[in-house]
């Protein structure tokens, strides 16, 4: 009686190989798109924290060009103006707003964009003013 040997195959099919590095791809891209978020993330948090370290410096800008100037008068728009931070400067532009009977009420608006090496970075809330310069009444007139 003869005997038939047969072999086994010891190892991985070549389909087996495809299916381990298909799955292997897709978690890389996944893992890669979380270094992506993050690095998104830790920027965003870098900005705002920059943010908030000017904010002060920025509303004393507005402020003092507010009281150069005469009642009646808005300032004149502010570019590329320096900030303590290196690097950082901020533009401010004016606006009046005078709608009678609104919420708001009448008075100017100071717009700032801050900028890191020329390339603006953020956008701030626009800030109101605690003076109005439109109003032409001297403050040290006596209301009497």
């Amino acid at each position: 009686m003869s005997h038939v040997r047969t072999r086994t195959q010891l190892g991985f099919s070549f389909i087996e190989v495809i299916i381990a590095l298909s799955i292997l791809l897709v978690g890389s891209v996944s893992i890669l798109s979380l270094f992506s978020i993050g690095v998104f993330h830790q920027t965003e948090r870098r900005i705002e924290q920059r943010v908030q370290q000017v904010t002060p410096e920025i509303r004393t800008i507005v402020q003092e060009e507010v009281d150069k100037m005469p009642p009646g008068r808005m300032p004149k728009p502010i570019k590329g103006r320096d900030l303590s931070l290196r690097g950082y400067t901020v533009d401010i532009q004016w606006t009046a707003n005078r709608m009678v009977g609104s919420t708001v009420g009448a008075g100017v608006f100071a717009h700032a964009v801050l900028r890191y090496r020329g390339n603006p970075v953020r956008t701030l809330k626009p800030m109101a003013l605690t003076r109005s310069t439109l109003n032409p009444r001297n403050p040290n007139d006596d209301p009497n």
